[in-house]
């Protein structure tokens, strides 16, 4: 609504592409409320606005898609990666871009009432849906990484594969002292890799607030290995 005798702001001069991005932009700005229907903000610890309040509570938009079964875009490969192995491939679930919007949504839907300052994502499966549910959330995005892939001072930590063993590392400054993380991977199997990544977030200071997978594969019964820590998984098999 434009008051009488007020000029509107001149509409930016665009090209084609830019018209078409400035009109998208306009569509998918979110107001502060009241939202219009199939719009919905909730509430989630966070830093928005705690240089100028430190108890402010930070927000943040989640479209309300229509339910989808997620099980419908995860395909079986028997025999892979060695015979007797049924492979849960999430491949297709990544090619649609409505199941894999979805996916975060739901993963965001699981955070809403946790204290959450940092998504820790396990390398490399761990960064498909931890960085985006980062950009969502409005928090940092942490990686825990392979041996020899992070430049700065790092914690390691070691630990058992079924034919071996493999080594984690994390940026020691990556969280401050206490901070509360979320890590997230894709999948929940015998759980050797959460507990490297949850020793990892506490050598360097952190506390663990929840583990949050897309995959759990419950005959394994990886929660044994996590007692002690809350885990929320999206879809279990």
């Amino acid at each position: 609504r434009t008051l009488r005798g007020a000029v509107p702001p001149p509409r930016p001069k665009l090209d084609a592409f830019g018209g078409l991005f400035y009109t998208a932009l306009r569509l998918l700005t979110v107001p502060a409320g009241p939202y219009p229907e199939g719009l919905t903000r909730i509430p989630q610890q966070g830093r928005a606005g705690a240089e100028t309040n430190p108890g402010a509570v930070a927000e943040f938009p989640l479209p309300r898609r229509q339910f989808m079964n997620l099980k419908d875009y995860i395909r079986d490969i028997p025999d892979f990666p060695q015979p007797g192995i049924l492979f849960r491939d999430i491949t297709p679930l990544l090619g649609n871009a409505a199941a894999f919007n979805h996916t975060i949504d739901q993963l965001a839907l699981q955070c809403r009432d946790l204290s959450i300052d940092a998504i820790v994502g396990i390398e490399s499966r761990g960064f498909l849906f931890g960085a985006p549910l980062a950009c969502q959330m409005n928090k940092p995005f942490i990686p825990v990484r392979k041996q020899g892939k992070l430049p700065g001072q790092t914690v390691a930590v070691e630990y058992s594969l079924e034919y071996g063993s493999n080594v984690m590392e994390m940026h020691l400054d990556d969280l401050g002292n206490g901070q509360r993380a979320l890590i997230l991977d894709d999948v929940l199997a015998t759980g050797g890799t959460l507990a490297a990544a949850a020793n990892l977030v506490e050598q360097a200071g952190g506390q663990v607030t929840a583990m949050g997978l897309v995959i759990e594969l419950e005959a394994l019964e990886g929660r044994k290995l996590l007692e002690g820590y809350q885990i929320f998984s999206l879809i279990q098999y």
